[in-house]
């Protein structure tokens, strides 16, 4: 016998919606139950049940009366979105977060009855989904009878798509058998690449991701002309509020860090959080826990304790850029309107000049000058300049782009099915002063440099490729085309 709730969609801007919202889901979920169960309950026990005001005591009503009438089956309990609402919470009202799962609490009296109903064996099994463990750890010995089986390789496949599985969907939308290949390499960039077990063996695709593309393709039969769903992009404010979770005043500067360091390297190293205690505080490793919990990082390495994170695929790194450049755009007190970064880059595209474009990396370099010069380095450049072209939609943006020679610094490659007039290829150099003719030496080190990726087989067979030098001295930019 079936009982399901589904904590999704919960408002809380107040605390009394907050719970009004929590109890219209308990009682919507146990209306449906005594609506599939209707013989085995009488009239007067659905109605006292559903009149309580309190959500365990609701709960408690009903699987008293489960006993009371000696029903045979036992519950299988399934819990969706069982933290949505409480994570919200997290983010701006931890106070209250911590009231209603700790003590007599009401989210905390809820899942207490759930396990008297454990014991008394009217529920024999429960599942319960949802983003990260911090809402059941925080209920502690009151709900003590739960697995987190979030890190089991066997069940990893389980929230996503695997390649047979992503090619039998592009099939279904009638895409062309030799097209499929192709199509396969681009969805992998952009849609793949969680791994929610080291033991894993296959990385999975993003289900949302995978049919908003096939929904897209099928009714147009080109991809879309935004690889990124709207939907996704919605994420975006999700990021903000993780790095929003209590003490965000104190510790902005250090989650502003961890965005240019995975910027910069792709990559963060950091211990799993397996149980939160807010405590002893939120700390980094807590945050990058919680990034990879939702979905915003991915298991890369694992080495003993330690744990290297990287992002699963383009889509989710593009979030990061954005997120990195609003940062720094409020933080440097610069507009936030970013539509001459997307005209620079169309100038750019399309005419090949990058004159404008150069001018907002200025911009940008003149905040870092004056407030993080001790710790900026050509990585933090080319962050810099990766999020700014991040703005647009019709280039993949190519980071330490392998070639038989070495590894080209920036690559825009036009996405298939956009078509800008140039493809782009930059070659980066930063040193905290120099004079004109150290400049001078840099540019031409750096042209010679550029000009052997070049010169390389992946390049060789490409044309209209615009390919810029750039040197950073301090806070001043001197770009020359190659």
């Amino acid at each position: 016998m079936m009982l399901r709730f589904d904590f999704s969609g919960i408002n809380t801007d107040t605390e009394e919606g907050t719970f009004r919202g929590f109890l219209l889901k308990v009682s919507k979920g146990i209306e449906a139950f005594l609506t599939d169960y209707d013989t085995l309950f009488t009239k007067e026990q659905a109605k006292l049940i559903l009149n309580n005001k309190q959500p365990n005591e609701m709960i408690q009503e009903l699987l008293s009366a489960y006993k009371a009438n000696k029903i045979q089956p036992q519950i299988y309990l399934l819990i969706d979105e069982y933290d949505h609402f409480a994570n919200e919470l997290i983010s701006f009202n931890y106070a209250y977060f911590s009231d209603i799962v700790t003590e007599n609490g009401y989210v905390r009296k809820f899942y207490e009855v759930l396990k008297w109903g454990t014991a008394e064996a009217i529920i024999d099994r429960l599942f319960i989904t949802g983003v990260s463990p911090i809402t059941v750890d925080s209920l502690t010995s009151g709900f003590n009878i739960a697995t987190n089986i979030t890190l089991f390789a066997d069940f990893h496949q389980m929230v996503g798509f695997d390649e047979a599985e992503v090619s039998s969907i592009l099939a279904a939308i009638d895409m062309p058998e030799a097209q499929i290949p192709a199509t396969l390499n681009d969805m992998h960039l952009w849609y793949d690449g969680y791994l929610f077990s080291h033991k894993a063996k296959n990385k999975v695709f993003n289900p949302n991701m995978v049919l908003y593309f096939a929904q897209e393709y099928q009714m147009t039969r080109e991809y879309p002309r935004e690889m990124l769903d709207e939907n996704i992009a919605t994420d975006y404010g999700k990021i903000q509020k993780l790095f929003s979770i209590q003490g965000r005043e104190e510790r902005e500067e250090e989650y502003l860090h961890i965005l240019k360091e995975l910027l910069e390297s792709g990559e963060v190293t950091s211990s799993l959080t397996s149980q939160y205690s807010f405590t002893r505080g939120f700390t980094q490793s807590d945050l990058v826990s919680l990034l990879f919990y939702m979905g915003f990082l991915t298991i890369k390495s694992v080495t003993l304790s330690r744990y290297t994170f990287t992002f699963p695929n383009y889509v989710i790194k593009k979030l990061y850029a954005d997120y990195f450049f609003n940062s720094i755009l409020n933080k440097a007190q610069l507009p936030f309107d970013n539509t001459p970064v997307n005209e620079a880059i169309e100038d750019m595209a399309q005419k090949g000049d990058p004159t404008q474009f150069f001018e907002q990396v200025k911009l940008v370099i003149k905040y870092f000058s004056t407030r993080d010069s001790a710790h900026f380095s050509e990585n933090t450049l080319k962050a810099v300049i990766i999020s700014l072209l991040h703005q647009q939609g019709f280039y993949y943006i190519h980071s330490e782009y392998e070639t038989n020679w070495s590894y080209m610094d920036v690559f825009l490659e036009a996405i298939r099915g956009q078509k800008p007039q140039y493809e782009v290829t930059m070659e980066l150099k930063y040193v905290k002063k120099a004079g004109k003719k150290a400049t001078d030496t840099l540019l031409k080190a750096a042209k010679v440099q550029l000009q052997g990726y070049l010169d390389t087989p992946k390049f060789s067979t490409r044309t209209n490729i615009k390919s810029f030098v750039v040197v950073v001295a301090g806070d001043k930019l001197t770009w020359q085309l190659l």
